[in-house]
Order: C-alpha cells, then sequence, then structure tokens
C-alpha cells in the first residue's frame, strides 16, 4: 500500500507532447457545503470535468486534477497513531470492504495532509501514515475511494486506448509503483481481453490504484490523437508531497490558475541558480518535451523570481503549472513541499 501525500511521488520523466487543457466546475450539488455538518456520509462537492488531448504517436505527462466522490465526511472525535474516530458514523457500513480509500484532514493548520486508509472499524479508521501529527479532536475529514484505472479508462477501455497484445503494441499508461519504480498498463485484446500489467502476466490489472498526487504517462501508439475526459469532484485544499532527491513526477490537482508563482513553490524549493537550484519542468504547450524553470533570490545581474533554464531576467512566475509536472530535487535532503490552489479562485468554493 503506498501512502499518498507522506510519501513522494515516483520518479519518471517521459517525453511530452503539449497540453490543451478545458475544464468545467459543475456547481450543482446540494451537498457542497455538507461538510460543516456533523457527520456527512456519500458527500458531494463541486464537481466538473477536464478533457486533455494525448497527440497521435507521442507521450504525455498529466495530472488527474478531479477526484472520486466523498464517502464519508465529518468531525474527528480523537486522533492517535495511525487511527482517526469518529463515533457518529459506523465506517463498517459507510465504507465497502475491499475497496481501497484514502483520507484528507480537510480543515486546521494542516488541512491537505492524507494517507491510504489501510482498514477499519465501526467508529474508526487506520492510515497507513500517523495523521494524529497532523490533525486534532474537531478538525474535519473526508474518505474517498480511489482512483483505479478502470475508473478513469472504463472497465472495458470505454476511453478508447489503442488496444494490443503486448505493451510494445497498445497505448500505455505509466503509473509510480510506491516503490521508486513504474508500472506499465495497458488493454489487451488477448483472451480474455481487459487491463494489463506489463509485469504480471494475464492478470486482471483494472483495479490497479492512481493516487492523487502522482502523474501518469501516457503513450499514443497510434496515428490519430486520444482524447480523454477526466470527471470528479474538485479538492480545493493544498497537495502534500515528499519530494526525494531526483526528479518526481506530481499531479497538480487543481485544474486551473496555480502558477508557478500562486503555487508557493518558492517558498519550498532549494533557490539558487540554474546549476544549484531545484528545478520545476513543465510540458511544453505545443511541442515535445519540457522548460525547466528555478527560484533564485536577489543575485546580480538577476533579480529575484522565477527564471527559466537558458532564459533571460525575466521573471516567469505567471507559467501556468498544468495538471502534471516533474519536480527535480537537487539538494540531498528529502523535503516536505505543497502545491497551494489560488484563494483567488478556490479560495471561495
Amino acid at each position: 500500500m503506498k501512502s499518498l501525500s507522506l510519501v513522494s511521488s515516483r520518479p519518471v520523466v517521459p517525453t511530452v507532447m503539449g497540453m490543451a487543457l478545458i475544464t468545467c466546475l459543475l456547481p450543482i450539488f446540494p451537498g457542497a457545503r455538507a461538510q460543516a455538518q456533523e457527520v456527512t456520509t456519500a458527500q458531494s462537492n463541486l464537481a466538473g470535468f477536464h478533457k486533455v488531448t494525448v497527440r497521435a504517436l507521442s507521450s504525455r505527462l498529466l495530472g488527474v486534477s478531479f477526484v472520486r466522490p466523498t464517502a464519508v465526511a465529518g468531525h474527528l472525535e480523537s486522533t492517535a497513531a495511525n487511527t482517526l474516530t469518529d463515533t457518529d458514523v459506523d465506517f463498517t457500513t459507510a465504507l465497502t470492504a475491499g475497496t481501497e480509500y484514502w483520507v484528507e484532514i480537510t480543515s486546521g493548520a494542516h488541512q491537505g495532509m492524507a494517507s491510504s486508509v489501510t482498514g477499519f472499524a465501526a467508529n474508526s479508521v487506520t492510515t497507513e501514515d500517523d495523521l494524529s501529527l497532523y490533525s486534532a479532536a474537531g478538525d474535519t475529514y473526508a474518505i474517498r475511494p480511489l482512483h483505479t484505472i478502470a475508473s478513469l479508462f472504463g472497465a472495458t477501455n470505454s476511453a478508447g486506448l489503442r488496444t494490443g497484445n503486448s505493451a510494445s503494441s497498445a497505448d500505455t499508461i505509466v503509473i509510480p509503483d510506491g516503490q521508486g519504480g513504474t508500472q506499465t498498463i495497458y488493454y489487451s485484446t488477448s483472451s480474455p481481453a481487459g487491463w494489463r500489467n506489463a509485469a504480471t502476466g494475464t492478470a486482471d490489472a483494472s483495479a490497479t490504484p492512481v493516487y492523487h498526487v502522482d502523474a501518469i504517462t501516457i503513450t499514443r501508439r497510434w496515428l490519430t490523437n486520444l482524447n480523454l475526459t477526466f470527471a470528479g469532484e474538485l479538492r480545493t485544499r493544498p497537495t502534500h508531497y515528499v519530494v526525494q532527491p531526483g526528479q518526481n513526477s506530481v499531479s497538480v490537482n487543481q485544474p486551473v490558475s496555480v502558477t508557478l508563482a500562486n503555487s508557493t513553490l518558492q517558498d519550498q524549493v532549494r533557490q539558487g541558480d540554474s546549476t544549484t537550484a531545484d528545478l520545476v519542468w513543465i510540458p511544453n504547450t505545443t511541442t515535445t518535451g519540457y522548460k525547466k524553470y528555478y527560484y533564485t533570490p536577489e543575485a546580480p545581474p538577476l533579480t529575484a523570481g522565477w527564471k527559466l533554464v537558458g532564459g533571460d531576467n525575466t521573471d516567469r512566475g505567471t507559467i501556468p503549472l498544468g495538471t502534471g509536472i516533474v519536480i527535480e530535487r537537487r539538494d540531498p535532503a528529502t523535503a516536505t513541499m505543497k502545491i497551494v490552489p489560488d484563494p483567488a479562485v478556490y479560495g471561495g468554493l
């Protein structure tokens, strides 16, 4: 089981074609403010979708900006090591055995901290990480099922990825595996047809989890573009990551209006010049590959700000992050970072 926000997204750096992002937010659910209640089950928040295109014969890094609907939300009565307790809800009724869930703290100084749910009893859930360090009695929380290959792309590939009898002939989905590597998923036409992990033969891979902190890579092996739509609930809280030395592919989580400057990453990355600072890799919008950015303090002849590697002294803070980026950690120390949604856009949602 992989932790969500307290363990790093795992390194994967593909070649990327640019993206065209269309986002629609649908404020149609009456439960959008229900989190203030003592307990809410099957809570619905602001929902929406975004459409992405993976161009023919190319690869693309992307994040899935929307999460699955909330299964349970409420207030915590108490917290302890790896245990969250809410006596107002019966988790054995509200949650389904065999489904993988994650829980997010939704109030307080550490809102957005999250972890996998590893088990549950009548009034408590057990978490992979110790969230008692980031929560207290009275804080609110939300529990959601994890995205899976089936929930994102359809149990029978309704998303329309190119099928094949191997990962070398079919479109592929590359996902961090939580162990420092990746796993490659494709839709097989070999009998019985279905989602397969390239490393595990004919075993059904449709339930492979896709964590909200991880960006994924889709490779299109056909002569036409692949158009995808991802839908779900909108998260309006920070997303926390543990960023390890090297390259970390992360999902931004907020679909629009997050830029280098308002993400607050400049306060968390190692600052310096193009050879010493942490780098933020952002996929190009019209060509393959990335543009790389770093944050420099006032260091004549450079003024403080976000700079483009190989560029001039222009501040690039208004550059949008998109849905998936790579954070290259050059400092030898692991860092905890978070991407903050723009309060001007998300603060009132």
